[in-house]
């Protein structure tokens, strides 16, 4: 009886049997998927742990730095105690880590202008004296 891996197996020969994809490549990107494969697996399953999500919600939970609307469309409020805000430096990056933008606080707390932003997801990293903080936001 035939598994869902001797399936897999056989399909990934075909692009090696019609010529597409060079031999040589084939056993090592096995080696290299199944690694990967286990590596992906564990993380993702880190994310289901409960001690974990716990821990994570606990450490958002000490933070005092709100950013709000989210999804956001054009601007975004950044609310952090008064005392940081002087101090407080905020990046705005892309999902792969691409520094976009980079602001310096004033006096108040900083209103985001994110017109320039096409729609997606970013990582917006607050810095304060007292806190460092990334939260996920949606622009829209």
């Amino acid at each position: 009886m035939a598994t869902y891996r001797d399936a897999s197996d056989q399909y990934s020969l075909s692009p090696v049997w019609g010529g597409i994809h060079p031999p040589a490549g084939d056993i090592p990107g096995r080696i290299m998927g199944q690694k990967i494969g286990i590596e992906a697996f564990n993380k993702v399953k880190s994310y289901f742990d409960s001690q974990i999500i716990e821990e994570e919600e606990e450490e958002e939970a000490k933070t005092d730095i709100v950013l709000f609307p989210v999804p956001v469309l054009n601007e975004l409020t950044v609310n952090m105690p008064e005392e940081d805000i002087a101090n407080s430096k905020i990046n705005i990056y892309t999902l792969d880590g691409s520094l976009l933008l980079s602001f310096k606080a004033g006096l108040d707390s900083p209103v985001l202008n994110l017109e320039t932003l096409s729609d997606g997801m970013y990582i917006v990293h607050v810095i304060t004296g007292t806190q460092k903080v990334e939260k996920i936001i949606i622009k829209m």
